[in-house]
């Protein structure tokens, strides 16, 4: 992941870390990299994405906020920063910048807490099993 751009970035990386993207993240098909990205524990912001690539990374499971104007700005590689994605409230502790974009909408992030859409349509499925 990220191997043209950073080749080290898959050794580094840790849970809880945020990627934060340009303009036009996710454009063309990039499910296998929000999967990973999942699967690895990351979030994402960016200053924007596709609606298709955003719709894509829901339905993998992965929280991001997509429409962060100036976030490549406001942080550099190695920052400390914190991303509430139910709020957007982010923070960079290393320079003391703070700013509240657009949050997930409720209903998304319901979806991205039961582990995306597969997981979601299953415990959809079970519940009506149940019934």
């Amino acid at each position: 992941m990220f191997e043209l751009t950073d080749p080290e970035f898959v050794n580094r990386c840790k849970p809880g870390d945020i990627i934060v993207a340009g303009r036009n993240f996710g454009v063309g098909q990039k499910s296998t990299g929000y999967i990973a990205m999942k699967a690895l524990g990351l979030g994402l912001i960016c200053e924007s994405m596709p609606t298709q690539g955003y719709r894509g990374a829901i339905y993998a499971g992965l929280r991001v906020l997509a429409h962060c104007s100036g976030a490549t700005s406001m942080c550099s590689n190695g920052d400390d920063i914190e991303v509430n994605f139910s709020s957007g409230f982010f923070i960079n502790h290393t320079c003391g910048l703070k700013k509240t974009w657009r949050p997930i909408p409720q209903n998304l992030q319901d979806l991205i807490s039961k582990g995306g859409g597969e997981a979601w349509l299953s415990t959809w499925w079970t519940s009506l099993e149940a019934s």
